[in-house]
């Protein structure tokens, strides 16, 4: 194969064919489950949650939605598991407000949080002109440096689910759904106690550009995770990231994927039909 991309750097590396080659990486990237982003049928979230999570969890289910933002994940994934308890979390006052006001299959419990490594106040950044995205983050230069807007900010609380579970009482939780824009790491640092017993079963986190903002790699997250196995979302299966040796070239593509984590005591229902 080396002696073909000698070939093929030699003919066709020139600044004529740069448009097909972007074209051609662009297709490259969505057959791995990259840049998907288009519907949870293509994002592979449909398939997850209808075809694979119901082998993974309890018959009665906690599920933990951090980025809750509007509500349609869990509207989803309340319909497909109407038995099940949800915790989402969103802090945006707006945002909050619209998830808050919906109905839902399941029985869903609402906080007004951010949640992350620690106990804290801190600022939370959306577009000046149209606050209330799905785009607002901990990081201003999700806003002002990859978007290339106006950014306004708002305080809000910020908890970590360590505190959070035990004040609350839960002690397992099937599922963590993550994807608050670059923050995914902290949430996951301030779940460390949880993760170290194996009491969070599944976990299901983007990984994306907002990343290069809080400068979080995949690696970052391998090191965290070391008694799961990693999955990246296709549109009707999972590709095992544990099957391809790590390379930054295959691994920190800092682009729209939706990762999914499996504790490894339980990574075998996999298997089942």
């Amino acid at each position: 194969m080396n002696q073909l991309y000698k070939i093929y750097a030699y003919l066709f590396a020139r600044p004529f064919f740069q448009r097909l080659h972007l074209h051609l990486l662009r297709f490259s990237l969505s057959g791995m489950g990259i840049l998907n982003f288009y519907d949870n049928r293509v994002s592979g979230e449909k398939y997850f949650i209808e075809q694979v999570l119901g082998r993974l969890i309890s018959k009665d289910p906690v599920f933990f939605d951090v980025g809750a933002n509007y509500g349609n994940y869990i509207d989803f994934l309340s319909q497909t598991y109407p038995n099940a308890v949800i915790h989402a979390f969103e802090p945006h006052p707006k945002n909050f407000l619209q998830l808050s006001k919906r109905k839902y299959a399941a029985d869903v419990k609402f906080n007004k949080l951010a949640i992350g490594e620690g106990r804290e106040t801190m600022k939370l950044y959306d577009y000046e002109e149209s606050d209330g995205s799905t785009h607002a983050s901990l990081y201003k230069g999700v806003i002002e440096e990859l978007h290339q807007q106006s950014a306004v900010s708002a305080e809000v609380q910020v908890e970590f689910l360590d505190n959070y579970c035990s004040r609350e009482g839960v002690s397992i939780v099937d599922l963590l759904k993550i994807d608050v824009e670059g923050h995914e790491l902290r949430v996951l640092k301030g779940t460390k106690n949880l993760i170290r017993k194996g009491s969070v079963k599944v976990i299901q986190f983007e990984f994306n550009e907002m990343n290069v903002e809080s400068k979080a790699f995949m690696k970052d997250f391998f090191k965290l995770l070391t008694d799961y196995s990693f999955y990246r979302l296709l549109p009707s299966s999972l590709l095992n990231l544990d099957k391809i040796r790590y390379r930054t070239i295959t691994h920190e593509v800092f682009a729209f994927q939706n990762i999914v984590a499996i504790h490894k005591s339980i990574d075998s229902n996999l298997k089942r039909k």
